[in-house]
């Protein structure tokens, strides 16, 4: 009786861990940095201010270096195979192919509206912060991203939470240059119930599993 009482006890603590870590969430931190063709990131995933996960393109640049030696006379043969294959296969031909997803996807999107905004909510910014130059061969769209990233940053901005997002549009190059940092807590008990009241709906299951099926044909 005294084991069975001391297992009980094990199992509730257990869960309740669980469901601290789930309420309190995990912390994302991310650095991006792109300048001309390089790309840097630094990644850090924390619980309860420590953290679990670390992922940088430092981390794996001596394996890619590996791999590109190793591959790179297979390599261009494959892609050229690829590129012919996406050009074989009309975008009227894509679209038959996912004609029925987006069909299952229009009937689900009364339960995906709701899910969305909840996972919003679960979203907490603690900082944004970055400078992005931007410059498309196109000024009118170089000027609607800029805009747009003007706006994000005035809604997000608050005096607790201040947002920094400088975006410098350009109309004399193509660029885009990118030195940002974010973190963000994620509330992972909400994403969890709002995932489970989701896939109790059949039409959301018939969409997963369509999704799946496409994926293994192609």
């Amino acid at each position: 009786m005294n084991i069975l009482l001391i297992l009980g006890i094990i199992i509730a603590l257990i869960i309740i861990i669980i469901l601290l870590i789930l309420y309190k969430g995990v912390k994302l931190s991310l650095l991006l940095q792109k300048k001309e063709a390089q790309l840097n990131y630094n990644l850090i995933i924390s619980i309860f201010s420590l953290p679990v996960f670390k992922r940088s393109n430092e981390d794996k640049s001596d394996e890619d270096n590996e791999d590109d030696e190793e591959d790179n006379g297979d390599g261009e043969e494959n892609e050229q195979d690829e590129d012919a294959d996406e050009e074989d296969k009309g975008i009227k031909e894509k679209y038959n192919e996912i004609k029925a997803i987006l069909k299952k996807l229009k009937e689900c999107k009364p339960y995906l509206k709701p899910f969305i905004k909840h996972l919003l909510r679960s979203l907490d910014f603690k900082k944004i912060s970055g400078f992005l130059k931007i410059g498309l061969n196109d000024h009118t769209k170089t000027v609607k991203i800029a805009s747009f990233i003007w706006s994000v940053g005035a809604i997000v901005n608050t005096v607790s939470k201040p947002t920094s997002l400088i975006v410098e549009p350009t109309f004399t190059e193509e660029v885009i240059d990118i030195d940002m940092e974010l973190e963000l807590k994620i509330n992972l008990l909400t994403i969890l119930i709002q995932t489970i009241i989701l896939l109790t709906k059949r039409e959301i299951r018939e969409l997963i599993e369509m999704i799946l099926d496409y994926r293994k044909s192609e």
